[in-house]
């Protein structure tokens, strides 16, 4: 599992990555790295997912910040890891 990264988002503090479906342990309509907590996935499948991304960061999944996505022009500011909460948002 190797996420995608980009120079220009190479700031002090920050780790990023855009990961693809390489790497996770779901199967069927969801093989791969599914790491959505609001699919129909097997949720031992999408916390074992989560964990190796989080891992990745050097963290926990409690670290991480997804938000409960709706299509609106509400962003989300993400200041610490949201440990599991996702409130309501189209961009985090």
């Amino acid at each position: 599992m190797t996420p995608i990264t980009h120079p220009l988002l190479d700031l002090a503090g920050i780790k990023h990555g855009f990961f693809t479906r390489e790497g996770g342990v779901s199967e069927g309509i969801y093989a791969g790295l599914n790491c959505g907590v609001g699919s129909k996935d097997d949720p031992a499948r999408v916390a074992e997912n989560r964990r190796r991304v989080a891992q990745w960061f050097g963290g926990d999944s409690d670290d991480l910040c997804g938000c409960y996505q709706i299509h609106s022009a509400h962003a989300v500011v993400a200041e610490s890891g949201w440990k599991g909460e996702r409130p309501e948002g189209d961009a985090v």
